[in-house]
């Protein structure tokens, strides 16, 4: 990396292999950063290592090459409680196939604050309370979680992470399965949390135009090695793209907000020529 710079989560050199040092390599040499307050996306095609690098951020996987620091200190050094109270992770797919009420759902964002047998204070219920009117779940409290809509279900676990009072929140791909008014909603309550919570926030995003909208900072990858990084206004250009996904793209200005925007173009492969 260029610039060392201080933040909530600082990873250099990751390597990865599911097969232990001697396997295929799914990440190599990745490094990134990502300050407190600050929204970053990570992009690239299907099995450029987005996902693995999500889970060595959040500590749920070792690195076979390289590190992950957290505020400073080795995350290695934190205890398995001690990153669930301030690492949030919310997977891919997030799935309730048993009865449980969405309130009840969102307190288990609680469990790392609680004893083992702890039922939720009155600190816990009010915490929950919050993160449910912050995401405006609130109406569905009573409600079975296995009714909900993908929409209302990815912000009921959004609120679930929330009371987990993280410093760091990292998010798989949270609006993969969502429609275009539910994708702008996550987008914006994650817009929300890194400037009103002074949360991290870093996620995995296929839409480039959302990231392009939304995050301060990109991450592209390609083949499992960071392709661009830095800011959204130089990560992301017509340029990388093409080398990335190996498709043509127009780019152009966003028509109401100035951002830039990508359009994929049919037929045009820039990788033949």
């Amino acid at each position: 990396m260029s610039e060392r710079r201080k933040g909530a989560v600082l990873a250099e050199h990751l390597g990865f292999s599911y097969g232990g040092p001697e396997g295929d390599a799914v990440l190599s040499d990745v490094s990134l950063d990502v300050a407190q307050g600050e929204f970053c996306a990570i992009l690239g095609p299907n099995g450029s290592g987005k996902s693995t690098l999500m889970r060595l951020l959040g500590g749920l996987e070792k690195p076979v090459t390289g590190h992950v620091e957290f505020f400073g200190k080795p995350l290695a050094s934190y205890s398995r409680n001690e990153r669930a109270r301030r690492i949030a992770y919310v997977p891919q797919t997030v799935s309730v196939d048993f009865s449980i009420a969405v309130r009840d759902l969102v307190m288990w964002g609680r469990s790392p604050h609680q004893g083992l047998w702890g039922a939720g204070s009155s600190v816990d219920r009010e915490i929950v309370d919050e993160a449910m009117a912050f995401t405006s779940v609130s109406t569905l409290a009573a409600r079975d979680a296995r009714t909900l809509s993908g929409g209302e279900r990815q912000r009921v676990f959004i609120a679930a992470a929330i009371a987990q009072e993280p410093s760091l929140l990292l998010l798989d791909e949270p609006t993969s399965a969502l429609d275009p008014a539910h994708q702008i909603r996550v987008m914006d309550l994650l817009t929300r949390l890194k400037t009103e919570r002074n949360m991290a926030v870093v996620t995995v995003l296929h839409d480039i135009n959302l990231a392009a909208m939304a995050a301060d900072r990109a991450v592209v990858l390609k083949r499992g090695r960071v392709a661009a990084i830095g800011p959204v206004s130089d990560a992301l250009s017509r340029n990388i793209l093409e080398n990335v996904y190996e498709c043509g793209f127009h780019e152009d200005r966003h028509p109401c907000i100035d951002v830039p925007r990508f359009t994929p173009v049919p037929g045009k492969n820039p990788m033949s020529n």
